[in-house]
């Protein structure tokens, strides 16, 4: 076990690459005692060297490009020369403070983000940056204040604010600098703001955009329940969102309007699948089992027994040519079949299918049965398999209308308990969208104007709805 000052991490991409590896394999436990020899020769061999990257001297620093060190400073998080080197860079470029800012200075900034992005920077050397693009920012102001020239900010309203619970505004106040010298009027809220006073500003001040941020990732679902508001109150002003834990997914997935969501749906155009041979309802009472076992995907099984192979040989079957496991997994693997044979003689499985005609309407599906149309509600439309209370299909409700629709209960003997648990317990059931696009995917956090949506095609409460979608709610339940 070792314990690190995360701020004072290497870079991932500056640390030696056999130093990684090496790493890699101990911590994983790969290649057994002899990662530990190899560990310590690489040990031996950089003794009295220091384990610590020293800084560099003066002059060792100064010898660099003007604008490599600003880059340096920024990406590395070191403030001993900022101040100096954006100074210097002024004075013998003659570049406007601004331009500064949203040149080197945002450029160097834009690499601190694809590290992070990429999994090769931490949160803590992050903020490291982001003190250094401070105080070289801090130091150009003044200047960027003084060239301002009186009545020009008219080209709109900017609210910004830090969101409820996360205090950090860095990169916040960065913007209202850059936003200010491009002649908008910036109304800076601070930080800890509660929803309800961002929203109250900007109505008051007929604000032309919000702009809020955060960089904790509690601040993303403050930034939903602000968007979801925002929507209910039928509010069109803008939203920027901005932080070191958003990205284009998440605004895709959790910030964008229902309504915007569902003009971008899949569009089908390929034709009508033939019919099936047999429609309707069939029921298996005696299916022999052993037509299934060749379907079984093993990688779950190895997986709970901690049997896991080496790329290219990690899944089932190449998993038994790998040279540490191979030999284990392939004996597990006959022990299991061998099982399997003498469960078979005593086992029969027991089945119910349907196989109907379906169409979309909204969000919804809909199943037509005995000359009735009978609707599947959803979040959104689905993947090839969703199966009730699984990540693309959370809400376990749509098992009412299954069991309804394939009589499961007096068919197979299979039965729901109160909280829509099924009897017995290895039962499993699920839609299957016959479509060669259809895809599974996770359904992500819901917002509040979603789940009112969902709540009023159920003919339910919100309340029951945020229960049954507990753990994908965007936003705190209103209960």
């Amino acid at each position: 076990m070792g314990i690190v000052h995360a701020g004072n991490l290497p870079l991932l991409k500056d640390i030696d690459p056999l130093l990684r590896q090496l790493c890699d394999d101990l911590i994983w436990n790969k290649n057994g005692e002899e990662v530990t020899e190899q560990l310590l020769l690489y040990a031996e061999k950089v003794k009295g060297k220091g384990g610590k990257k020293q800084n560099a001297s003066d002059d060792d620093w100064m010898k660099k490009p003007l604008k490599t060190r600003l880059n340096d400073a920024i990406v590395n998080g070191i403030d001993k020369y900022i101040v100096a080197d954006v100074k210097e860079f002024k004075e013998t470029t003659l570049t406007p403070p601004l331009q500064i800012i949203e040149g080197p200075l945002l450029d160097a900034m834009g690499v601190v983000g694809d590290l992070f992005g990429s999994g090769k920077m931490f949160l803590p050397q992050v903020i490291k940056s982001a003190r250094v693009m401070k105080k070289a920012v801090a130091y150009l102001t003044p200047f960027i204040e003084a060239s301002k020239v009186e009545g020009h900010n008219n080209k709109g309203t900017v609210i910004l604010a830090t969101v409820k619970g996360d205090v950090h505004d860095i990169g916040k106040n960065i913007v209202g600098v850059v936003l200010g010298c491009n002649n908008y009027r910036v109304i800076d809220l601070g930080v800890m703001c509660p929803l309800e006073k961002i929203l109250a500003t900007a109505d008051k001040e007929k604000a032309d955009i919000i702009g809020v941020s955060g960089l904790i990732t509690p601040s993303l679902r403050e930034m939903v329940n602000i968007a979801t508001e925002m929507n209910s109150r039928g509010m069109t002003t803008p939203l920027l969102i901005g932080g070191a834990t958003t990205s284009r997914t998440f605004q895709r997935k959790n910030i964008t309007p229902l309504a915007e969501c569902r003009n971008k749906k899949f569009k089908c155009t390929l034709p009508t699948p033939p019919p099936p041979n047999q429609p309707g309802v069939q029921v298996f009472d005696d299916y022999d089992l052993n037509d299934v076992v060749e379907l079984i995907d093993w990688k779950p099984f190895f997986d709970v027994w901690q049997l896991r192979g080496r790329y290219p040989n990690r899944s089932y079957p190449k998993i038994f040519e790998d040279k540490t496991v191979g030999a284990e997994a392939k004996k597990l693997f006959t022990e299991a079949h061998e099982m399997l044979a003498e469960l078979l003689t005593s086992l029969k499985g027991r089945a119910v299918i349907g196989l109907f005609p379906a169409h979309s309407e909204g969000d919804d599906v809909v199943i037509q049965h005995n000359g009735q149309n009978v609707t599947c509600h959803m979040l959104r439309q689905q993947g090839t398999r969703p199966a009730p209370g699984y990540p693309s299909l959370p809400d376990h409700a749509l098992k009412h209308v299954l069991w309804d629709v394939l009589n499961v209960s007096d068919s197979i003997g299979t039965h729901l308990t109160d909280s829509l648990a099924m009897e017995p317990p290895p039962s499993v059931c699920g839609l299957y969208i016959a479509h060669p696009d259809s895809f599974y995917f996770n359904l992500g956090l819901v917002g509040k104007d979603q789940v009112k949506n969902y709540a009023q095609r159920q003919e339910s409460t919100v309340e029951e709805v945020e229960i049954a979608l507990d753990s994908v709610l965007g936003y705190g339940p209103s209960i």
